[in-house]
């Protein structure tokens, strides 16, 4: 059967900080209850487009405009401008994480940001976008490695584990920074859940036997806070 490019995500999504100590006993207590998803292990770049003085993200901490995201994702790891690549803007409302994405390629997604684009729902989010700020460019380069889980009875459940979370300021459309530094620390990863409606009571017992606590952590915004405190401590070195 052909797999289907979907286009449009609707789902709830929680984070979590899973540090390696427990990793080991946390998966051994899910794998009855989830497989290996279709593409498992993956090293993901997403480039965010912001404004030069970051006003997207800091609109999306401030929870203004449903917390809106424009990246470039890709899973190809040769940093070619002609590798595939999903164009996607994200929203969160309430809790509920909305994604629309077309797929593309790094070096044709700079027209589609222009409005060459044949996809009219991308168009018009655009153009929502482009209204609402000015200037919208390449700002920040995200890396980091991927493995990926779907439930064995329910594969609306997905939990994903990210490590080796770096990032880096870039000033054009690029999938290599010129200088990459850890978000999370080595002994970390980000564990995000997505359930269609809600967490069901197997994963909820698990995640309070681990006594887990879901976070907002975004990795957009935590480089954007680790960008600026670096701003802030060369300030202060060289006044």
């Amino acid at each position: 059967m052909k797999k289907v490019n979907q286009k449009e995500f609707k789902r709830v999504e929680t984070k979590y900080l899973v540090s390696d100590k427990q990793l080991s006993q946390l998966l051994k207590d899910m794998n009855p209850y989830l497989q290996a998803d279709d593409f498992a292990q993956s090293t993901i770049s997403s480039l965010y487009f912001d404004t030069e003085d970051f006003q997207m993200v800091q609109d999306s901490l401030a929870k203004k405009h449903g917390k809106e995201k424009l990246r470039l994702r890709t899973y190809d790891t040769s940093g070619s401008l002609d590798a595939p690549a999903f164009l996607e803007i994200k929203q969160k409302l309430d809790g509920v994480g909305y994604k629309y994405r077309v797929a593309t390629t790094p070096r044709l997604a700079g027209r589609e940001l222009a409005g060459q684009t044949s996809d009219w729902k991308m168009a018009e989010q655009l153009q929502e976008l482009h209204d609402r700020y000015d200037n919208i460019q390449p700002r920040m380069l995200i890396r980091y490695q991927r493995q990926s889980f779907k439930g064995r009875g329910n594969q609306s459940v997905r939990v994903t584990l990210d490590k080796n979370v770096t990032y880096g300021l870039v000033t054009g459309m690029t999938l290599v920074a010129p200088f990459e530094q850890h978000l999370i620390a080595d002994n970390q990863m980000i564990m995000e859940i997505k359930v269609a409606t809600s967490t069901p009571a197997w994963l909820e017992e698990i995640l309070a036997k681990y006594q887990l606590e879901k976070t907002s952590f975004s990795k957009y915004g935590q480089a954007y806070r680790l960008y600026q405190e670096h701003l802030k401590i060369r300030e202060t070195a060289y006044a």
